[in-house]
């Protein structure tokens, strides 16, 4: 009898030992609908992007994760807005989202590449480029694929990859805006160059610079849908956006906004992006100065007000920047606002010239092909802070080689001293969950 209680006692620790290995290899996270939103809205826009289809094979995959998604969010919204998934499934996904991102870096951008690449590492690049890249370029020019991150080396740091627009070299730097209810849908809701239009305006800036861009490369995308035009206090548009998982490729139906109402649409959807959403978001050209600092926007430059050139030129300009001026306040009849894009213009149209400069914000800045505009050392002169040296900080903010070797180093040691607290945690929770079994074993058989 006592031999047979020790086999049911060995089975029993076996048994404990096997599901507890299991529950570790088989990790269940809880997910909030908000998160699972905005990234199945990212996958369909990436699904249903031509460039991405011509990768039939990725295609059919991100079609089965929308639909697997959607599963979730359906489950989700029949449990408290949570749903249990095991983080490996939602990894796969979002390594899904990263390849098909890195499919839709432009032509122009295809074809950039330094003089220090040789010739083996041109062509492994030339493989990754377009079919369509001609031979002769490829000799000379490599597609630079050095960023496999989910951050995209030609639009930077963004919770949205935008599909219609393409990076413009030679120092030039747009706006994007609802523009006028009159002519042809073009001239309504577009992006134009940084033209004067009579009246001055003030900058305003989230200290979230990757919401900033976010906001940006979405009102590009909403302002290249043919589908959505100038209406004057028109809410049709963030109605749409609502309605289709806040996803700028899928409205469908014509839609509207005026100028304040087409950056409040273009803002809600990035905070949805960014998996923080704010519920809907409307203001009013007079009220925007008072509406922005709620969400975390701050006039710049002690409320400077600048013509749009003057802005454009001043290389003070960040990517996701609001300019506003109130009706009240404005030179012309009416008040109007537009969001900074930087050196973006639509995809397949010729760029029209519209020399700016911009970059990190502070005096001087940068220009679009990032080169300082003036030599002076990168001295904040508010703070008196010293930041580096001339070149210490390159285009959008990269770093040199020297501080990227320690950032990695920086980044490895986080990613190390994460594993062994995971390692230690597991062996813990693991020993303290057998002991407890064992003890409610021996209990339970000393009672028989």
């Amino acid at each position: 009898m006592n031999k047979f209680r020790k086999i049911l006692v060995i089975i029993l620790l076996i048994s404990i030992l096997i599901g507890f290995f299991c529950t570790v290899n088989a990790e269940k996270i809880t997910y909030d609908v908000n998160y699972l939103t905005p990234l199945a809205s990212n996958v369909y826009t990436l699904s249903n992007n031509s460039k991405v289809a011509e990768n039939i094979e990725l295609k059919q995959t991100l079609d089965g994760n929308y639909t697997q998604l959607q599963e979730w969010i359906n489950n989700a919204n029949n449990n408290n807005d949570k749903v249990e998934i095991e983080k490996s499934e939602i990894d796969t996904i979002e390594e899904n989202v990263r390849k098909a991102g890195r499919l839709l870096l432009p032509e122009g951008n295809q074809q950039q590449g330094t003089n220090t690449q040789n010739n083996s590492q041109s062509n492994t690049d030339n493989q990754q480029s377009s079919t369509d890249t001609q031979t002769t370029q490829n000799n000379n020019q490599a597609k630079d694929t050095t960023d496999n991150d989910q951050e995209s080396s030609e639009f930077g740091d963004t919770y949205y990859i935008p599909t219609s627009i393409k990076r413009v070299e030679g120092g030039n730097v747009y706006r994007v805006h609802a523009n006028t209810r009159k002519g042809p849908k073009e001239n309504q809701v577009l992006i134009s160059p940084m033209n004067n239009d009579g009246r001055t305006y003030y900058l305003y800036r989230s200290s979230d610079s990757k919401l900033q861009r976010t906001m940006a490369f979405i009102a590009a995308d909403l302002a290249n849908n043919d589908n959505i035009h100038y209406e004057w206090g028109g809410k049709s548009l963030s109605q749409n956006l609502r309605k289709n998982n806040y996803t700028p490729t899928a409205i469908t139906q014509l839609c509207g906004a005026d100028c304040s109402m087409f950056v409040a649409a273009s803002l809600e959807t990035a905070f949805n992006k960014a998996n923080t959403p704010k519920g809907p978001i409307e203001f009013y050209t007079d009220g925007m100065r008072d509406a922005l600092p709620k969400y975390g926007f701050k006039a710049q430059y002690n409320s400077e007000r600048h013509s749009i050139p003057d802005w454009g030129q001043s290389g003070k300009l960040e990517i996701g920047d609001i300019l506003v001026v109130p009706a009240k306040e404005s030179e012309g009849e009416f008040g109007h606002t537009f969001i900074f894009l930087g050196p973006y213009y639509t995809s397949g149209k010729i760029a029209p010239s519209s020399s700016g400069a911009y970059g990190n914000g502070t005096s001087g800045g940068y220009t679009a092909e990032g080169e300082e505009i003036d030599d002076k050392q990168n001295i904040d002169e508010k703070s008196f802070r010293f930041s580096g040296l001339p070149g210490d900080v390159t285009y959008e903010g990269e770093l040199t080689p020297i501080r990227n070797f320690f950032a990695k180093i920086g980044d490895f040691i986080d990613y190390l001293l994460g594993l062994i607290f995971l390692v230690i945690k597991i062996i813990i929770i693991g020993f303290v969950n057998i002991a407890y079994n064992i003890f409610l074993s021996i209990v339970s058989l000393m009672k028989k």
